[in-house]
């Protein structure tokens, strides 16, 4: 049995957000210009995550494409390229986008990436 605190990463609760914010947007709650500018500043925020997730990926730093897509779990979706790189957080589905949030999260990758995900996302100032 296993004990202990389990460690998440600090985009934890930017996921929920940001799954949470797609959710009220899907349901049409909110809608005003408020709701949009969080939708996206999230988003941007998101993306600059995304590259730096990318960028470690590319470095050799996350593992394989495949033990990356058997982490992610979901077959279906696309997260990679052609050429076997990540895509750009902009070109996955809106569905890919809330899987590879999570994963990253929740994830080993998420614990790599941490420190330069947080920079990434302090250093975003979208033009909302």
């Amino acid at each position: 049995m296993r004990t202990g605190r389990v460690r998440r990463s600090s985009s934890f609760s930017s996921a929920s957000c940001f799954v949470l914010a797609l959710a009220l947007a899907a349901a049409g709650c909110g809608g005003g210009d408020s709701e949009a500018e969080r939708a996206c500043v999230a988003n941007a925020k998101n993306a600059a995550e995304a590259a730096v997730v990318a960028r470690f990926y590319e470095q050799g730093k996350l593992g394989t494409r495949a033990q990356n897509e058997r982490e992610i779990a979901h077959p279906n979706l696309r997260f990679f390229d052609d050429s076997g790189h990540l895509l750009p957080y902009d070109r996955m589905s809106p569905k890919a986008k809330i899987i590879f949030t999570q994963w990253i999260a929740l994830s080993r990758a998420g614990d790599i990436t941490s420190d330069e995900r947080q920079e990434a996302r302090d250093n975003t100032d979208p033009d909302c």
